[in-house]
């Protein structure tokens, strides 16, 4: 389910949920644009559980949005992946740095550092545990940040996503014998054409 950063949930967004909902199918969620100005990650977290009485589980986390747009933080590895944004970033020696490092406050700035701690801080807080049964109803949906224009935080959605979701079952040959399925090459190949196609429906819709 792809959730637009700025505008939050729209008519679209609802309509697909009403299928995944009727269908029981889990719900994979990803807020999009985080690069540009947008809602606060708890405000997409407040109307999602409001309106979809969804529990969402927060994979990873944004640091800053729009022209202050840092990164996200990856909280299964407390690791934060720096968004490049042309040349204007302060060069690095790792696109990724671990959240404990002694200068990420020197990387992300002081304000977004503290912001992040606190972020954190409340996170492990009030995040339920990841159930992968409630996934699999669509009860919980684990929750992405990211900029699919530019691929940030696909890769990271895209490794939950094969852990979590449904594999395929096997198809009956022509033959009668039954056809074993690489189902992590399945699932991935299926996710991989769906998401690679974002940035051209977005660019297609503008």
């Amino acid at each position: 389910m792809l959730i637009d950063a700025a505008k939050g949930i729209e008519d679209r967004t609802r309509k697909l949920f009403e299928v995944c909902k009727l269908r029981k199918l889990p719900i994979f969620t990803f807020t999009n644009k985080m690069d540009r100005p947008s809602l606060t990650p708890w405000d997409i977290i407040d109307q999602l559980e409001a309106e979809f009485a969804l529990q969402c589980i927060p994979m990873n986390w944004p640091i800053g949005s729009g022209s202050d747009f840092q990164g996200v933080l990856d909280r299964a590895t407390n690791e934060v992946h720096l968004f490049e944004r042309g040349n204007r970033r302060k060069k690095v020696d790792a696109n990724v740095v671990a959240l404990d490092d002694p200068e990420l406050a020197e990387i992300i700035g002081e304000e977004l550092y503290t912001q992040l701690q606190e972020d954190v801080e409340m996170l492990d807080g009030v995040t339920p545990e990841t159930d992968s049964e409630l996934i699999s109803t669509g009860e919980q949906t684990p929750l992405f940040f990211g900029s699919a224009m530019t691929n940030f935080g696909v890769e990271l959605f895209l490794q939950t996503f094969l852990l979590y979701a449904h594999k395929p079952p096997a198809r009956q040959a022509l033959s009668g014998d039954r056809l074993g399925i690489n189902t992590g090459m399945c699932a991935c190949v299926h996710v991989c054409i769906r998401l690679h196609s974002i940035p051209w429906l977005l660019v297609n819709k503008s």
